[in-house]
């Protein structure tokens, strides 16, 4: 009856959402064909895994299919998503001519159970490579040996010969070796001491390379205010002006910068993009020099000396790299002699 449901109703089913057959048991029997099918995959790829670990084989190029169940709907599909690789049904009559008398379509349908008939006939045919032998061991092996014993005697005359080749080639490149050992210690002294010249002259130039970035230190320090003062006046709103600037020390650099400012009130008022001195802050905060903890933290009316006409601000400006307060000293480097 099982037989006769998965002839009938069998088919690798595909896996996922799909439109799945209009019969329940059709659509039962191709689940059950595909988890088994699924488990037979598993143990294929097993051992082809053994295979070329253990044998250093290469990965199969095609696929054959037989047996009564390959001539499932989707079965060479199924194969041919798991091991991608060219998958086809096995045909046994691909070299072999089969005789008229027998039926062609009989044969079609029928091909993918007739492998093992093949093979066994064309045994009975052909000359077959297994043979079983009922001689006895014992008298098989001395058989054996004395077929083989004259090579024996070539293989130990052979070695003699090579042995004696490779004496009288150690005996004759031992004074080869010889000249070509003295020669290399000469050679050997010459680059040990050109090699202590070099080193004297990478000491020095590592001590070259030493100076010039201690100078580079010493001259980007000296740069790095004029570089933050002119990012300041750049950002700043036409009608400002800078009142004072502060260092704030924090350990031993500095770490931010008090800005005391001002800005003409009818300029203040003609801005169009917002508050200037609210601009002022963000276009401080997307500054390379200042980091975005850049605040307004002084807001007011002005000093006696512009409470008439401006506004007075403060700004407390963050440092992206604080400035230490003692630039790196520059050591004099002795020349190597």
């Amino acid at each position: 009856e099982a037989e006769d449901l998965k002839l009938t109703h069998g088919f690798v089913a595909f896996g996922g959402v799909y439109a799945g057959p209009e019969s329940e048991v059709a659509d039962r029997v191709s689940k059950i064909v595909r988890n088994v099918v699924t488990r037979l995959h598993a143990e294929v790829n097993r051992s082809i895994n053994f295979y070329r670990s253990q044998q250093g084989g290469s990965p199969p190029s095609r696929v054959f299919l037989c047996g009564g169940s390959s001539a499932m709907p989707h079965m060479d599909t199924f194969f041919k998503e798991k091991l991608n690789v060219e998958v086809e049904q096995f045909n046994p009559f691909v070299n072999v001519a089969v005789s008229p008398r027998i039926s062609g379509d009989r044969i079609s349908k029928q091909i993918h159970l007739l492998g093992e008939v093949t093979g066994v006939a064309l045994r009975r045919a052909l000359t077959c490579p297994m043979e079983i032998n009922l001689m006895p061991p014992v008298l098989v092996a001395k058989k054996v040996f004395r077929r083989r014993q004259p090579f024996f005697a070539l293989s130990a005359a052979g070695l003699i010969l090579i042995m004696l080749c490779w004496w009288l080639y150690f005996y004759r490149m031992k004074d080869v070796v010889g000249t070509r050992t003295v020669n290399l210690e000469r050679r050997i002294q010459e680059l040990t001491a050109f090699s202590h010249r070099l080193e004297a002259a990478k000491t020095q130039s590592d001590a070259s390379r030493q100076k010039i970035a201690q100078i580079e230190a010493v001259v980007a320090l000296r740069s790095q205010w004029l570089e933050m003062l002119q990012a300041i006046h750049d950002n700043m709103s036409d009608g400002m002006w800078v009142r004072s600037l502060r260092p704030i020390i924090e350990g031993s650099a500095v770490t931010r910068i008090e800005l005391k400012a001002a800005a003409f009130k009818d300029k203040l008022d003609q801005e169009k993009a917002g508050d200037p001195i609210e601009l002022l802050r963000n276009r401080l905060r997307e500054s390379k020099w200042f980091t975005q903890d850049t605040e307004i933290t002084e807001l007011g009316g002005g000093g006696a000396d512009v409470s008439a006409f401006g506004r007075e601000f403060t700004l407390n400006i963050g440092l992206k790299n604080p400035v230490p307060l003692s630039a790196p000293r520059v050591e004099e480097t002795a020349s190597a002699p």
